[in-house]
């Protein structure tokens, strides 16, 4: 729920104006995704494997060919499953990729446009998380 207390008041000034966003998987969350849409704001996101809306294919990788995907389609979102590897996953939200495209220019890692857009965008992210984990809120104190 931190996602729908931290993306929906952050984006309120720009509703209405078609704007993307670009989220990692700390505030990627469905509801909020499909809330942001009605007002007329795309997400491109990161996804927790822990989420009970994610289908039990999507997160086993051991079956899966290297450079491999899985995309489900829903109305107004799709959600990507790229394994790099048979060991490792990763999981994309997109309100504004509605296909299974591939990028071309990504050769044999066949990455989907939606990966390639995350990571051509989530500078902010990457520099959130820095941020994050150079600053703490715990005080010092005496006792």
């Amino acid at each position: 729920m931190l996602a729908a207390t931290v993306q929906v008041p952050l984006s309120e000034r720009n509703f209405g104006t078609g704007r993307k966003i670009t989220t990692d998987n700390w505030f990627t969350s469905f509801d909020p995704v499909k809330f942001l849409l009605v007002k007329d704001i795309t997400i491109v996101g990161t996804v927790r494997k822990n989420k009970r809306e994610i289908p039990t294919g999507f997160i086993t990788t051991t079956q899966r060919a290297d450079c491999s995907s899985i995309f489900v389609f829903r109305e107004d979102r799709t959600l990507v499953s790229y394994a790099p590897t048979n060991k490792k996953n990763v999981l994309l939200i997109s309100t504004m990729h509605h296909d299974a495209a591939i990028d071309n220019h990504t050769g044999n890692w066949n990455k989907p446009e939606i990966v390639t857009f995350y990571n051509s965008t989530k500078g902010g992210v990457d520099v959130m998380d820095k941020l994050c984990a150079t600053y703490n809120t715990i005080r010092n104190c005496r006792l």
